[in-house]
């Protein structure tokens, strides 16, 4: 889809909508963030993946929950798969199921251009770095 028209103005207006719902403790999130924060909101969206929502109902929470973590390097957005309230958080089922939604978030992460640190193990929660400031 191009970044023109009408179609891509709603997906901007949803995730602008999405932001604050979808983030952690919103107030957390530093400003450096946001812009980035946007840019994941869009890329999930896009691919049709429900993002989480703070205020929803309970057992409507599922999708992907943002929160901004702090690294010696300044902050990074970690992204994290909420599963449905009801499924149990332990076991082998819940585990596979963390693991398949976080390497798919890598994939679309990846391929709507965003920086996924690498390293560690796929099946975490990733972390999506600011981009990279030119070199001067």
């Amino acid at each position: 889809m191009s970044r023109d028209g009408a179609a891509w103005a709603d997906v901007r207006a949803r995730a602008v909508y999405a932001l604050p719902r979808a983030v952690a403790g919103p107030e957390d999130l530093p400003a450096s963030l946001c812009p980035l924060a946007l840019e994941v909101i869009e890329a999930l969206l896009l691919a049709g993946l429900p993002v989480h929502d703070t205020e929803a109902a309970d057992g409507e929470e599922t999708g992907v929950e943002l929160f901004a973590q702090d690294e010696p390097d300044g902050p990074v957005l970690r992204l994290l798969w909420r599963q449905h309230p009801e499924v149990r958080r332990s076991g082998e089922p819940w585990a596979g199921v963390q693991g398949a939604m976080h390497r798919a978030l890598r994939g679309v992460l990846a391929a709507h251009w965003l920086r996924v640190r690498e390293g560690g193990d796929p099946d975490d929660a990733p972390s999506v770095l600011p981009a990279q400031s030119p070199a001067p």
